[in-house]
């Protein structure tokens, strides 16, 4: 794996071993090179040791799976349960865990749950060596574990220095594919909306691809993007909107309703677009993540760092990023 991935341009084997399988986790493009570099090499699927993998895990994964540990905020599975999000994640992870002949189990950290001294020592002590963290609140501090014990990926949670594998939406990319659609429906002022308490790379992301796109129209039709906080939050979204008179907001869900209902108040004919919108069946325009693919490919990440036993080291972070969708109006959604 990590010569194929060398060949192909510096890949890392996790992601060969996903782009091997043509998981559309990975982009066409990078899945293509992999696959061409493989073959160059020699490499070739072996049927007879795939029905080997697949008895064994059939046989091994029924009596004894191994436990991937979730770890996140909310206290208890439940209360993760109540966020469609984390539900979505959830349930995600527990069909791909399945299909791989692992099983999932949820661990709380910080307030109502556990310290991250108290979960190292219970993750040693059950001989859980693979970890993923759900998004964490920018506010949260980046726990303290013996990584050299855990195989780990986080979705998203950037200000997470450890562990160094992430998986991310594409919002770059959707958001740029948002922003060509509403100017195609002829919203000439897009303008974006966010808020300062939130994951620092989902920000990055969204900003990136807004700022991107802004460049590419004329200059009467850009608008600054809105970033908001504090007490004074609702003073300051309405005064963005008086002076930019934005004809579409693109925004996340946390602020999109406040943004929506500010411009109704003063009269201002204004599309709310969601960033992370529901279920494409659901109404509305906006940019859709598929938080059961995050769930499915952070399993699929640990597992193919345990069976390498890769464990953090110091060479640098590594990102996938998950496709997301665009969805127009309900008639329209694909």
């Amino acid at each position: 794996m990590c010569e194929v991935g060398q060949a192909a341009g510096g890949y890392h084997h996790s992601t060969v071993s996903l782009a091997l399988r043509n998981d559309p986790a990975i982009r066409a493009s990078v899945r293509e090179r992999i696959q061409r570099a493989a073959r160059k090499l020699g490499y070739h699927r072996d049927p007879l040791l795939d029905a080997f993998n697949r008895r064994r895990h059939a046989v091994l994964g029924r009596r004894s799976p191994h436990t991937i540990a979730m770890v996140g905020v909310y206290a208890s599975r439940w209360e993760l349960e109540v966020s469609a999000r984390e539900r979505t994640v959830w349930s995600g992870a527990v069909a791909e865990a399945e299909r791989l002949g692992c099983q999932v189990e949820y661990f709380p950290l910080g307030p109502g749950g556990m310290t991250a001294q108290r979960l190292d020592a219970v993750l040693y002590a059950r001989g859980i060596g693979g970890v993923i963290f759900l998004p964490f609140s920018p506010k949260t501090p980046p726990p303290e574990l013996t990584w050299s014990r855990y195989c780990a990926v986080k979705i998203e949670c950037g200000h997470f220095q450890r562990p160094e594998f992430t998986i991310a939406p594409a919002l770059l990319q959707g958001l740029g594919q948002a922003f060509e659609a509403l100017r195609r429906r002829g919203f000439r002022r897009v303008g974006m909306a966010m808020v300062t308490d939130v994951n620092p790379l989902r920000a990055d992301l969204v900003s990136a691809g807004f700022l991107l796109k802004q460049q590419g129209v004329p200059a009467d039709e850009q608008i600054p993007l809105g970033v908001f906080g504090g007490r004074r939050t609702t003073r300051q979204i309405r005064e963005w909107l008086g002076r930019h008179r934005p004809d579409a907001v693109l925004a996340e869900r946390e602020i999109g309703g406040v943004v929506g209902e500010i411009a109704s108040r003063i009269g201002l004919p204004c599309a709310s677009v969601q960033i992370d919108a529901g279920e494409l069946s659901a109404g509305g325009m906006g940019i859709v993540v598929d938080h059961a693919r995050l769930g499915a490919v952070a399993i699929a990440q640990v597992v193919a760092l345990m069976r390498t036993r890769e464990r953090p080291s110091t060479r640098g972070t590594f990102t996938t990023l998950v496709p997301t969708m665009w969805r127009s109006d309900p008639e329209e959604a694909r």
